[in-house]
């Protein structure tokens, strides 16, 4: 093969005998790396096997400059292996995944051509229950990133997905809740999946909706319920992404929306089954602080200016295609964000003067964030 071009060195089983590796022949020149001992490890209480491999002096030396190396934990959780507990927990997912979607392949039912959408399904089982219920305020969700379809294959292939990773809800990853809502970075990283990564600085796209800006108007609700003689631009910055703050746009909620974008930014181009954790081993090198900086500056283009401009236009309501101001179309965002008793009526939208003083707060704080 090496005399052929098709190969450059060689990697030899020297421990193997018979007809998997050394039938007696001589090391091939140039080898690189031989196989002579195998034994076991031990790795957070899981037993593997290791290679213990010779190395030729002519061999090439690993270059690990270019490998993104395994995230580690940042954002206070409690990881028994140092790794972040949200992208070891998708690895193992995705593992658990692929294996229940390739045993459920059959002629019948060819699910294994929906591996590539792990992702979604991923994403979906995650933000479970909480942005999927009955109830008024997760409605939009049902609508906003639907689970229909008309491919019963699709269809097969998420319920074996889901069923691997067993009830939403009792088994996601352990966090630290006041830091980081796993649900609503999934729920949000699925609504750019499903309605585009926008990346003009100064607009809003339609995956916005799902992420900051109902978030922007959830805080706004709760300002004018509770508060709403006080001055809200003190309000706000006194608010916006405080730790464990009840009023809407705590910190754990500032994070969510900052990696959902990113995450699906980084996935936008990637179509593997792995897509996910792929762009988490990438964007979870950096902290939680870290993350929600580089958002605004990817995001925004860390322009309080832009964020405002891109905010304001949808007081007047949602533009769908060629299509101002769709009517009904802030009906589910302001039933997310706060809306009772199934109507809108009484959810007070802001002025444009007002949703500039929202957003302002969310991009001061964005632009140094800290907990």
């Amino acid at each position: 093969m090496i005399a052929l071009g098709k190969a450059q060195a060689t990697f030899v089983a020297g421990m193997s005998t018979g007809w998997s590796g050394n039938m007696g022949f001589p090391m091939p020149n140039p080898w690189q790396y031989n196989q002579i001992k195998e034994t076991t490890g031990t790795f957070a209480g899981v037993n593997f096997a290791v290679d213990h491999d010779a190395v030729s002096a002519n061999a090439e030396a690993i270059n690990l400059s270019s490998v993104t190396p395994p995230p580690t934990e940042k954002d206070g959780g409690n990881s028994a292996t140092g790794f972040d507990i949200v992208y070891q927990w998708t690895i193992s997912a995705e593992a658990e995944s692929e294996r229940a979607i390739s045993s459920g392949n059959t002629i019948l039912t060819p699910v294994a051509n929906y591996v590539g959408f792990l992702p979604d399904f991923i994403l979906g089982w995650l933000r479970k229950p909480q942005y999927w219920n009955a109830s008024n305020s997760a409605a939009m969700w049902q609508v906003y990133t639907p689970e229909t379809s008309t491919d019963a294959n699709e269809t097969e292939a998420r319920g074996l997905c889901e069923a691997a990773l067993v009830t939403p809800g009792t088994g996601p990853p352990t966090v630290d809740m006041s830091l980081r809502d796993v649900p609503h970075m999934a729920a949000t990283c699925l609504g750019y999946r499903d309605w585009g990564v926008d990346t003009t600085v100064n607009k809003y796209g339609l995956g916005d909706l799902g992420g900051w800006a109902l978030d922007l108007l959830q805080i706004w609700g709760f300002y004018t319920k509770k508060d709403g003689g006080a001055d809200p631009s003190s309000w706000m910055v006194e608010h916006v992404g405080i730790v464990n703050d009840s009023q809407g746009f705590p910190y754990a909620d500032v994070l969510a929306d900052a990696d959902g974008w990113l995450l699906a930014h980084t996935m936008s181009e990637n179509t593997s089954g792995l897509a996910l954790s792929d762009a988490m081993r990438s964007v979870y090198q950096q902290n939680g602080d870290a993350r929600i900086s580089r958002f605004y500056q990817e995001r925004f283009g860390s322009s309080a200016d832009n964020l405002s401009a891109a905010y304001q236009p949808l007081m007047d309501g949602i533009d769908v295609g060629p299509i101002t101001n769709f009517p009904l179309s802030m009906d589910l965002p302001k039933l997310a964000a706060g809306g009772e008793s199934g109507t809108t009526s009484n959810f007070p939208m802001p002025t444009k003067a007002q949703a500039d003083i929202c957003a302002r707060a969310y991009a001061a704080f964005i632009a140094n964030p800290h907990h």
